[in-house]
C-alpha cells in the first residue's frame, strides 16, 4: 500500500512539470491596445515644468479640499484629503 501511494505521488509530481516555475518571472506589461488617436491623449512633456499653484484650501464635509492649478491644458485638480490620520486619495 505504501509502495503505492509513493507511485502515486512521483506520478503526480511529474505530471506537475514544475508547477508554475515559469509563472515566478516577472511578466512585461500588456501591449497597449487603444487606438493610436485615443493613445495620443496621453502623450506629454515629461521635461516640462508642473508649475503648480495652489489657490485655495477649504474644509468641507470631513475633508479637507485643496484648490490647485497645473501648466498644461487641462482643467484645475482638486486633492481631498479626509480629516484624521490616514490620507486618501479621491
Amino acid at each position: 500500500m505504501r509502495r503505492a501511494l509513493l507511485l502515486v505521488s512521483a506520478v503526480a509530481l511529474a505530471a506537475c512539470g514544475g508547477c508554475g516555475n515559469e509563472r515566478s518571472a516577472v511578466q512585461p506589461p500588456p501591449k497597449a491596445t487603444l487606438p493610436a488617436d485615443l493613445l495620443a491623449l496621453y502623450d506629454y512633456d515629461a521635461s516640462a515644468p508642473f508649475d503648480v499653484q495652489e489657490s485655495g484650501v477649504q474644509k468641507k464635509d470631513g475633508a479637507t479640499v485643496h484648490d490647485m492649478t497645473y501648466a498644461g491644458p487641462t482643467r484645475p485638480a482638486r486633492p481631498r484629503k479626509p480629516s484624521g490620520t490616514t490620507p486618501s486619495t479621491s
